[in-house]
């Protein structure tokens, strides 16, 4: 199940604890519409982990503090951590970071 981040607290409480896969879109961002599939796929895969998404034009200010700066954008949270991030449509790259910690 894939969470939609309704605020900055609403986002910073998600990712404050275990393992969290977000991906920050736009909703005229081609390529992350055609991410989206896969994202959800993956959510599925992996219900070890968590899956969020914000919508950067929705939650500017967490696209800001998280310093995200092209979409589609994927960061990974280990207890409200960054870990890892990854910029762009490439879904094998995805997919292994993800398949990294389920």
């Amino acid at each position: 199940m894939i969470r939609h981040a309704n605020s900055n607290p609403d986002f910073k409480d998600y990712v404050s604890r275990g393992v969290t896969v977000v991906g920050f879109t736009a909703q005229w961002c081609g390529p992350c519409r055609m991410m989206t599939p896969i994202f959800e796929n993956l959510a599925k895969l992996y219900p070890k982990l968590k899956f969020m998404k914000v919508d950067i034009e929705k939650l500017p200010d967490v696209a800001a503090s998280e310093k995200v700066g092209s979409m589609p954008t994927y960061n990974i949270y280990k207890d409200g951590r960054i870990v890892e991030q990854m910029t762009g449509a490439n879904t094998a790259q995805l997919m292994v970071l993800a398949g990294k910690y389920k």
